[in-house]
């Protein structure tokens, strides 16, 4: 991906799950809200490169 020019960040999987609980106090896994959730937090710049 990186050799395409394509960007790769880590987001971390703390985030993801701290994210989750504020945005629905819910400590459930749910892998089909997860890829939203980590689309938001890259928006917002909360990743590592």
């Amino acid at each position: 991906m990186i050799a395409n020019g394509i960007s790769v960040v880590q987001v971390n999987p703390y985030a993801v799950k701290q994210t989750k609980e504020l945005e629905d106090n819910s400590q459930d896994i749910n892998d089909r809200k997860d890829p939203k959730l980590i689309a938001n937090l890259v928006k917002e710049n909360m990743y590592e490169y």
